[in-house]
């Protein structure tokens, strides 16, 4: 092999995948963040980051950055991350434990006992769903659109 460049002197960045590259990021920092916030001056640990990186790359929907429910997905998966969602009470343990590891955000379904007794089904938060059929979000059955959280169910252990 013949090498006739030097080596730079920084490290090259890492690669840029398609997801990022597709107007995603830009779409929510414009239309979500606080102005003048940026992902990329944001901590790994942050919730914004975290809910971030889920939409890109573990959201199973893949939203493209002109979908109508990227703003709405991306804040519900904010409040997950941020309230860690994990440990809700009512449809939160959503985790499969391997012999080796622990994977989350792996059982989608989930029953809550209403007031009237039955049995009500819905789907996990950041599960691959309609995050319509998430515990707790109400939407307009017309059009989608977010409409309000249920919240009061919610109880953290």
């Amino acid at each position: 092999i013949n090498i006739n460049t030097l080596p730079t002197l920084q490290p090259t960045p890492s690669p840029i995948t398609d997801r990022e590259a597709s107007g995603i990021i830009e779409q929510i920092e414009a239309g979500v963040l606080q102005r003048g916030a940026v992902f990329a001056d944001m901590t790994l640990d942050d919730p914004r980051r975290m809910a971030l990186e889920w939409i890109l790359h573990y959201d199973e929907l893949q939203l493209e950055s002109d979908s109508v429910n990227l703003y709405q997905r991306y804040i519900l998966a904010l409040l997950a991350f941020s309230l860690d969602s994990l440990a809700w009470y009512y449809c939160g343990n959503h985790r499969m434990v391997t012999t080796n590891e622990t994977l989350d955000f792996v059982q989608e379904d989930c029953d809550v006992l209403s007031a009237t007794g039955q049995l009500v089904p819905y789907k996990v938060w950041l599960s691959s769903t309609d995050e319509c059929g998430w515990f707790g979000v109400k939407c307009s059955s017309a059009d989608g659109v977010l409409r309000g959280l249920e919240l009061s169910e919610f109880l953290f252990f």
